[in-house]
């Protein structure tokens, strides 16, 4: 019966988890829509026309992944800790910025992307620090 109940509360925590990213990731969709179509026209700010992007990128890449992760319960596992997010979002800055324009011609690196992918990270890192249905224990491990 103890048995019976754990696989329970991690279906509870897995689903609570699940609406959590997907309510992330709608977010930073409906965010990037805004800017693309209302404030880029109405505003003239370099951080709209160049960074804002950069910055959903990672909330969207992380939240995404911890879905899936979340609804195939793989064994709990879930990208939430600092330098896991970080070490995945330089990973992917890193090909976006340098391995993309290889092979797309319209495509043009900027180190500054790498600095606000970084900052998206940090930033998925604060809010499901302080917000994600996770354990009491806390347990940030790696893949926690």
């Amino acid at each position: 019966m103890r048995a019976f109940s754990q696989i329970l509360k991690q279906k509870v925590l897995a689903r609570k988890e699940f609406a959590f990213h997907l309510g992330l990731f709608s977010a930073c969709i409906h965010l990037f829509l805004v800017n693309k179509y209302c404030l880029k026209r109405l505003i003239n700010h370099p951080f709209l026309h160049f960074y804002f992007h950069d910055l959903l990128a990672p909330l969207l890449l992380l939240s995404y992944s911890n879905m899936l992760l979340a609804w195939f319960n793989f064994r709990g596992r879930r990208i939430r800790s600092l330098p896991a997010i970080l070490l995945l979002v330089l990973a992917a800055g890193l090909f976006w910025e340098y391995v993309t324009p290889l092979y797309l011609p319209h495509s043009t690196s900027d180190p500054l992307d790498l600095l606000a992918y970084l900052a998206g990270g940090m930033l998925y890192w604060l809010l499901v620090s302080f917000s994600a249905p996770y354990d009491q224990k806390g347990g940030w491990s790696i893949l926690g």
